[in-house]
Parts: structure tokens; C-alpha cells; sequence
């Protein structure tokens, strides 16, 4: 057997044992495909980190809780004339007690998002002197969604805890 002899056989027996074939092309997976998933899906999420952050507030502070939105829109603008890019928006307003300390109470619900994982992107100074913070979550289930909670300064006639989250961003098409 010659040399070149040698090499067609082993590199023919090194396909055969490796299963590769000349007649099945398979293209690579370079992993950008991505799981769809719903805008009701998102909207089932959504409300539950909702009833969870409400959950993070004492509750004998809490006087009502009251929806103030809970569905989907389109969000993609004036390149989204079909408005096929939706995103599912909770808000909920805490009423709180005269005595309740808001921004304590909104320190701590902060505090417990982050200790769960929840990046702080932005804190600031709300209108009247409170807090506003907008929390990004964190890889995994929560990850594409954000939680902003706003608590007026403790001398606020406004007895509230405000808070909205913001499901990832669909494509509805």
C-alpha cells in the first residue's frame, strides 16, 4: 500500500467512525436562536413580581392596594407601524397609613430586590423629595424585567408607595 493509499483509507475510516457524511449539510448552531415567548406570558410574570414587591411592604402600614394598570401596548414607535413590539406594564399603588415611614418602607423594599439579585440602575430623588428607583432583574426568570418603586419623604400628603414593572419587550409578529 502506498502512502497515498494509506492516507485515503484513514482519513475514510476516520469519517465513517466520526458519522460525518458528504450528503447532510447541518448548519452550526451558533446559539442566537432564543425561546419565544408571549406577551400574556410576560404579563403573568409581571403581575407576580408586582404581588411580591407589595409583598415587601409591611403589612401594617397598608391601607389599599390599588391596580392602576395591567396590560400591554406597543412600544416599538414610528418604525412599528403594525405595533407588533408590545410590552406588558403593571402599576400599583400602596396606600399607606398616615404613621407609615414611606421612605424607610421604600428603602427596604429596594434593599430586599437587591439582596434577590436585582441590579439598581437608577436611584434618584423623586418629585416631592422621596426616593424613585429603577431595578433591572436578575438572569434567569426575571431577567428583561424592571421594577421602579417611588415612596414620597415621610412628610408627604401623598401616602402612597408607588410601583410599576415592565415586562421584557415582545414581538408580537
Amino acid at each position: 500500500m502506498t502512502h497515498r493509499s494509506a492516507t485515503v483509507v484513514a482519513l475514510a475510516l476516520a469519517l465513517a467512525l466520526t458519522g460525518c457524511t458528504t450528503d447532510r449539510v447541518v448548519p452550526p448552531d451558533d446559539g442566537t436562536e432564543e425561546p419565544t415567548v408571549s406577551i400574556e406570558a410576560t404579563g403573568v410574570v409581571s403581575n407576580q413580581l408586582a404581588d411580591h414587591v407589595v409583598g415587601l411592604v409591611d403589612p401594617r402600614w397598608v391601607v389599599d392596594v390599588v391596580e392602576e394598570e395591567d396590560g400591554d401596548a406597543g412600544v416599538g414607535g414610528a418604525g412599528d407601524a403594525d405595533h407588533s413590539e408590545r410590552q406588558w406594564t403593571v402599576g400599583r399603588f400602596v396606600s399607606v397609613t398616615a404613621e407609615a415611614p414611606q421612605q424607610t418602607v421604600t428603602d427596604d423594599a429596594v434593599a430586599a430586590l437587591v439582596a434577590e439579585g436585582w441590579e439598581l440602575r437608577t436611584d434618584e430623588q423623586s418629585i416631592d423629595g422621596g426616593r424613585r428607583a429603577v431595578l433591572v432583574g436578575p438572569a434567569g426568570e426575571a431577567e428583561g424585567y424592571s421594577i421602579t418603586i417611588i415612596g414620597g419623604p415621610d412628610d408627604s400628603p401623598l401616602r402612597s408607595i408607588d410601583l410599576q414593572v415592565n415586562g421584557p419587550v415582545v414581538s408580537t409578529t
